[in-house]
Order: structure tokens, then sequence, then C-alpha cells
């Protein structure tokens, strides 16, 4: 009886750890995908406007080891409302190509697709798609803090877009707060001032 014991406690022991190992290590797996899926593994922010030479500082990064690719962004803070609700919100700039690419946001495209990802057409999160209560192609209106001068003074950026994608990540911060639109629509958005904010490597 003592053995029979020993050997249960022993077992019962062993199979606790492996089980909590086991989930953790899945966990471990699923969060780091979700992030780096959004995100890169590393992100270089440009210190000024200036992208005279930013292609050679691509080819320089892609020729390091352990290199996947490295993507163009432009991402731009505003305010993002329809006639029922309004949300602030991170605007990324991307290239369709580079879109296509990012298996987190293209393998998770619940309505809609990205076939027609050009011109002011977006994508978003399906958390800020229900909070501002819109579906496929609705429209919503977007506010940024650069400003354009007019007759009556300096106003905000803003510009309308119609919805073509919703995506869910499975991570509430993503997809209530991040949306994607073409690179040069979002350097509208910034009244011209800026073509790439930093580099995602992969």
């Amino acid at each position: 009886i003592s053995s029979l014991f020993s050997f249960l406690g022993i077992m019962i022991g062993v199979a606790t750890l492996i089980i909590v190992m086991s989930v953790m290590n899945g966990f471990r797996f699923e969060l780091i995908n979700k992030i780096v899926g959004v995100n890169g593994h590393a992100i270089i922010y440009l210190k000024d406007n200036s992208s005279s030479n930013i292609n050679d500082i691509i080819e320089g990064i892609e020729n390091l080891d352990n290199i996947e690719s490295v993507v163009k962004e432009l991402e731009v803070h505003g305010m993002v409302s329809n006639k029922k609700n309004s949300s602030g919100g991170i605007i990324k700039g991307i290239d369709k190509v580079d879109l296509y690419e990012r298996n987190s946001i293209a393998d998770n495209i619940i309505e809609g697709d990205l076939k027609n990802f050009d011109g002011k057409n977006i994508i978003l999160g399906i958390r800020m798609a229900k909070y501002l209560g819109v579906k496929i192609n609705d429209k919503i209106k977007i506010l940024t803090s650069a400003t354009t001068q007019t007759p009556y003074g300096a106003i905000p950026v803003t510009d309308s877009f119609r919805i073509i994608g919703i995506f869910d990540v499975g991570m509430y911060e993503f997809d209530k707060n991040i949306l994607f639109m073409p690179r040069d629509q979002a350097k509208i958005l910034t009244n011209g001032n800026r073509e790439i904010s930093h580099l995602e490597i992969f």
C-alpha cells in the first residue's frame, strides 16, 4: 500500500508539472504569435521626415542573418467616428503587398477581403467595428492632429474612408484600436509631412 501511494503521488506530481508547463508554453506561443503578428519583432523609428536613403537602410537590414522581411509603415494617431459614436485609434499606413504577407491580419479577416485595399478604403478590428456600430461598405471619418492652412486659419486634416474588411486577431487592444489603410492615404492624413514613420522588421 505504501509503494502504491508513493507511486501515485509521484505520478500525479509529474503529470501536474507536465500539464502546467504545456499550458504555459502554449499560452506563451499564442501570445507571442499574436503580438508579433500585428507588430514586427523589432521596430526602427525614423528620427526625421527624410526618407531619401530609406531603401539603402532596408537593403542593409535585409542582408543581415535571420531577416524575413522589412516593412515600411506610416503610423498616424487620430479620431475615428461615424454618426453613432467615435473612438481614438492608431492608423497604420501600409502597402497592400506587405499587408497580404502579414498572416495575423490576412488570415483573420472575418468580413470583407483585402482585394480592394487601395484608395480611400480601410480595414479595422471587430471590437472597433462593434463600438462604432459599422459594417462592411459603411463610411467613417478620421480626424488627425495634422493641420492645413485655409483662409479661416489652420484646421485639422479629416477625410472619409470606406470599410472593406474587418479582422479579429483575438487580442482586445489590437481589435479595438488599430486600423490599416494604404500608405499613400495615411500620408494625406499627415498633410503630406511624412511618408514613413518606422520600419517593422520580421
